[in-house]
């Protein structure tokens, strides 16, 4: 099964401690994978499963995000396509065309 990956990471990320305590510092990793089966489909996979997705409420202590897992969902060849537009206008307008 062929596929790519790509790996975004985000540093400085801190979970708020109990008064008193020590900050808990951590990187932010979410993987996204492209997994594509010769005539048969295409899988887009998002991945934060292994992160420290649950933060401490500032006011009350109280959860306010909830962990992570994975996320895969199948496309068709119609949706790629649509994707695949969407990105080029998004990157285009984010960081100019591609000459």
């Amino acid at each position: 099964m062929p596929n790519e990956k790509i790996k975004h990471v985000e540093s400085g990320y801190t979970l708020p401690s109990e008064p008193g305590g020590n900050v808990t510092p951590f990187d932010r990793t979410t993987t996204a994978t492209v997994h594509w089966y010769p005539d048969q489909e295409v899988v887009l996979e998002v991945d934060a499963s292994g992160e420290r997705m649950k933060f401490l409420g500032s006011d009350a202590g109280n959860p306010i995000g909830e962990p992570f897992g994975s996320l895969a969902i199948p496309l068709a060849r119609a949706e790629i396509n649509r994707l695949i537009k969407a990105l080029r206008r998004a990157r285009d307008a984010a960081y100019g065309r591609d000459e």
